[in-house]
Order: structure tokens, then sequence, then C-alpha cells
């Protein structure tokens, strides 16, 4: 399993964690990096996403503006 997890919110920071796997990818390597895009489709998304997370030594989450500013 991937040692780093990416989280995000589709809707304002798709983009933004795009880029961030990919220079992540390109220094760790892509087997140690994790993004939800990676889950085949009939694969149970709940059960990949918790197993992922657990297993990761790091979670990054991504906040678009639009969420940000939600919160205050």
């Amino acid at each position: 399993m991937a040692a780093i997890f990416i989280s995000y919110r589709r809707q304002g920071s798709q983009g933004f964690a795009g880029r961030l796997a990919d220079d992540l990818t390109e220094r760790f390597g892509a087997a140690q990096v994790f993004r939800d895009v990676e889950i085949r489709p009939g694969d149970d998304f709940t059960a990949v996403i918790r197993s992922a997370i657990a297993n990761s030594a790091a979670l990054l989450v991504v906040i678009g503006l639009d969420a940000f500013f939600s919160l205050i």
C-alpha cells in the first residue's frame, strides 16, 4: 500500500491534488502515492479508502479556496 495518501474534494482542488500527486510520484515513485483515481471499477470504494488511510505513513489533505472560505 502507498505511504502517502492524498485526500481532496473534486470540486475546487482536483487540479492541485493531481499536480501534487505528480510531484510526489516523481520523487517517491508511483507505488508510494495514493489518490482515489486508482480505485478500480467494482472495488468497494469505502473499504479501499479505509485500507489506504490505515496503511499510509502520511495523509495530505488538499483544501480548495471555496471549501476553506465556506468554513469561516
